[in-house]
C-alpha cells in the first residue's frame, strides 16, 4: 500500500503529459571526475574523438520513462527527506576498468564499481519510496562508447593500462531529464545533497 509520500511512476498518467525520460546518478567527488577526465582526454589525444568524451563522469544508477513527470518532480522533496538516513554518503570503490560489447558492434568501456553494498543500499531504497521492484541497474562510470572494433582496441588499451583505482565517498545524488526520445543533451532536474 501507498503511503502519501510514494508515486508509482508506471501508473497511467491522469492527464496528458508529455513523456520524459530520467537518470538518477550518484556524483562523485571532483577529484575523481577530474582523473578520469583526463583519463578520456588521454584516450582521445590517440584514438580521436568519442561518444562520452566530454561527459562528466557520474554513477548511473536508474534510467526510465514516466508519463507523471510534474507528480515526479512534486515529489523530490519527500525523496531528499526519505534519504536522509544516508547523512554519511556513498561509499564506493572503483577497480579498474572494464568493457561491455553490445549486439549492434557498440562497446562501452566503464570503470568498475566494487563493493557496491552502499549503492545498493540507496538503490533499493530509492526502489522502495517509488513503490517499485527494479527499474535500476548495475551501477558503472561510461567512460567511452565506440562503434568501430579499431578504435575500441585503441581506447582499451590506454584505459586498461591506467588500471584506475579509487576509494572515495559520494554525498550526492543528481536527476537528470528529457523529452522522450530526444537526442538533445538532458536537463539537470535536481541535485540532494546526502551529506555536508
Amino acid at each position: 500500500m501507498k503511503t502519501q509520500n510514494q508515486l508509482s511512476l508506471f501508473s497511467p498518467s491522469v492527464n496528458t503529459e508529455e513523456k520524459k525520460e530520467i537518470i538518477i546518478l550518484l556524483s562523485p567527488p571532483d577529484e575523481v571526475k577530474a582523473d578520469l577526465r583526463r583519463l578520456k582526454y588521454e584516450a582521445a589525444r590517440y584514438a580521436g574523438n568519442f561518444e562520452g568524451m566530454h561527459s562528466e563522469a557520474y554513477i548511473s544508477l536508474f534510467k526510465f520513462n514516466t508519463n507523471n513527470f510534474e507528480s515526479f518532480k512534486k515529489y523530490i522533496p519527500f525523496l531528499e527527506n526519505h534519504l536522509l538516513q544516508f547523512d554519511k554518503g556513498i561509499k564506493v570503490k572503483i577497480s579498474g576498468i572494464h568493457f561491455h560489447h553490445h549486439f549492434n558492434n557498440k562497446n562501452t568501456i566503464q570503470a568498475k564499481i566494487k563493493e557496491v553494498n552502499d549503492v545498493s543500499a540507496l538503490q533499493q531504497s530509492i526502489l522502495r519510496f517509488y513503490n517499485q521492484q527494479n527499474f535500476g541497474f548495475q551501477p558503472k562510470i561510461a567512460l567511452a562508447t565506440t562503434y568501430f572494433e579499431s578504435q575500441f582496441k585503441r581506447i582499451w588499451q590506454i584505459l586498461e593500462a591506467k588500471n584506475y583505482r579509487k576509494t572515495f565517498t559520494c554525498n550526492q545524488l543528481v536527476i537528470l531529464e528529457r523529452n522522450f526520445g530526444s537526442n538533445k543533451k538532458f536537463n539537470l532536474l535536481a541535485e540532494i545533497q546526502l551529506s555536508s
